[in-house]
């Protein structure tokens, strides 16, 4: 048995039609020089195996082992043959170029002589056609370059997918309040988003006719977030009636913030009651989650509902297709950009509500054309109390008089002096002779004190005013 030297094998594979095709293109895109071994062992048969060796992508070598051994032509024909059957074991090995050329040394009786090796033997003028090999290398003798093709994970594709999806549907979030409904025969789409919210971090709450279990598995749900619609009674069911299910929603509701509700397998429901219950239940619930902030997401097959019921049904949702939850479901990562998905935090809860209030208070008033922005309904006490002291501080300075000039002058006591005072001064002020003595001790009323110092002082200045004449002076009055 003829056994070539033992490589790396890089694929095996069964046979088929297409088997050996494929793997001679893989060593040619990735330049493998190596060999394919082909190997079949029918029952009660000698066992058919084969060789064809590849370098430098040309077929070299053909072998073929069985009864007899054969090469060329007549082996590459066999080779063929045992490859499309089903039986048949093909691997792809890699060896060395040495390797390669010590067995095509070996067997040079099995060697494959391609059309050009062909042309070149028959030429007896072979040297006609000899060309000299030029010292200069341009670019146009380059050999072409082979591009290896790698496919991106499946994930990355599905990205890629959901990314193109979005321009074509448009910017459309998931915001606080909106009740969404699905049409369609499959709830899987609903229930998956549903799955990704709750991964987010939303507290999630599901009505449906799934087992619990299954959800859990299957939908990656809390199993303590899934109510099974069922006249069984058991742990996390709920009876199939408007009320029960209304109170359970409620307490939900109640004790969660930006919740999100997942109404499945309505056909159930719509079988166990009459529309109008259930058709009440749902404005109750849909009011209920636009008050609060919530997410109301339901799946239903409308085709269960006559014309009628099915237009009073949709007019109280908004309608949501099957392809844009694809879209979110592709690209659960953008869900945390969401409004659903981001908290809110106590302050901005509290503005929010005293914007609202403001609103309220504009529209009763009728002055719904001013825009108010900021500020707060209520002043507490303490901003009221401090205001106060400031507004009394304040008219305390404007009431107490200020002192201009360290001047103390007294209040006349009767308006008879003050009016001699001021006939004196206009008299004194237009006489040719100016005493400055006699003008001081008109003017002031303070009693004067007799020293023995006195009379030194006022002698020169009496000299002084009777000597140069000088302006009037100005008289306080």
């Amino acid at each position: 048995m003829v056994e070539l030297p033992q490589g790396v094998v890089i694929e095996v594979r069964r046979g088929g039609h297409d088997a050996l095709a494929k793997l001679s293109g893989d060593m040619t895109r990735l330049g493998i020089s190596g060999y394919i071994r082909i190997e079949r062992r029918p029952k009660e048969l000698i066992p058919r195996v084969s060789q064809v060796v590849i370098h430098d992508s040309q077929p070299k070598l053909a072998i073929h082992e069985s009864d007899v051994v054969i090469g060329g032509l007549e082996a590459l024909l066999e080779i063929e043959r045992d490859s499309t059957a089903l039986d048949a074991l093909i691997s792809l090995v890699e060896i060395q170029d040495d390797d390669l050329i010590r067995i095509m040394n070996l067997y040079p009786d099995f060697t494959l002589a391609t059309e050009a090796q062909k042309l070149e033997q028959n030429k007896d003028d072979w040297w006609n056609y000899v060309q000299l090999n030029t010292s200069s290398w341009r670019r146009e003798s380059r050999l072409p370059e082979q591009e290896v093709i790698v496919e991106a994970p499946e994930y990355i594709r599905q990205l890629t997918k959901a990314k193109l999806q979005k321009f074509d549907l448009g910017e459309k979030h998931l915001n606080y309040g909106d009740t969404l409904l699905n049409d369609g025969e499959n709830s899987e789409n609903v229930l998956n988003l549903g799955g990704i919210l709750a991964s987010h971090g939303r507290p999630l709450l599901v009505f449906s006719r799934h087992n619990v279990r299954d959800l859990s598995v299957s939908f990656d749900i809390p199993m303590a977030s899934c109510l099974k619609m069922t006249s069984a009674t058991s742990e996390n069911t709920v009876l199939p009636n408007s009320d029960d299910i209304q109170d359970k929603l409620t307490n939900f509701l109640w004790a969660n913030k930006q919740a999100v509700v997942v109404f499945s397998d309505l056909e159930y429901l719509l079988s166990m009651n009459d529309f109008s219950s259930v058709m009440n239940m749902f404005r109750s619930i849909i009011d209920q989650v636009r008050l609060g902030d919530h997410l109301l997401l339901v799946h239903c097959n409308l085709e269960v509902m006559n014309d009628k019921q099915r237009h009073m049904f949709v007019r109280e949702f908004e309608s949501i297709s099957t392809t844009y939850l694809e879209n979110l479901i592709l690209d659960g990562e953008s869900l945390l950009d969401h409004p659903i998905c981001i908290e809110l935090s106590e302050e901005e809860l509290s503005w929010i509500d005293q914007q609202i209030k403001f609103s309220n208070n504009n529209q009763i008033d009728g002055t719904d054309s001013e825009v108010i922005s900021g500020g707060a309904s209520s002043i507490a006490d303490e901003d009221i109390s401090e205001a106060k002291d400031k507004l009394n501080q304040l008219v305390d300075e404007w009431q107490t008089p200020e002192i201009s000039s360290p001047e103390l002058i007294q209040p006349q006591s009767s308006d008879s002096k003050s009016n001699e005072l001021l006939t004196n001064i206009v008299e004194k002020a237009f006489s040719a002779a100016i005493d400055v003595v006699e003008e001081e001790a008109q003017t002031t009323d303070e009693p004067m004190v007799e020293s023995a110092e006195q009379p030194q002082l006022d002698k020169p200045l009496k000299q002084e005013v009777e000597l140069v004449k000088s302006p009037r002076v100005a008289l306080r009055v």
